[in-house]
């Protein structure tokens, strides 16, 4: 685990990449177990899944 400085190099990080708020930026970096790469990649799984249910729910709405 990385200890407080660290972590907040880290978000510092993250939050440079994104654009994300710095508390969403933890709470990502935290599911990663702090590891940055790994952080990202939950970011890209959450938005792809975020707007595969987006388009559905879209799609399935305009043709019932």
């Amino acid at each position: 685990m990385a200890d407080s400085e660290e972590q907040r190099d880290l978000i510092s990080r993250f939050v440079g990449v994104s654009g994300m708020s710095e508390e969403r930026a933890k709470f990502f970096l935290e599911s990663a177990s702090w590891n940055l790469e790994v952080g990202h990649c939950l970011v890209v799984v959450f938005v792809c899944s975020w707007l595969t249910r987006w388009h559905y729910s879209s799609s399935h709405a305009l043709h019932g």
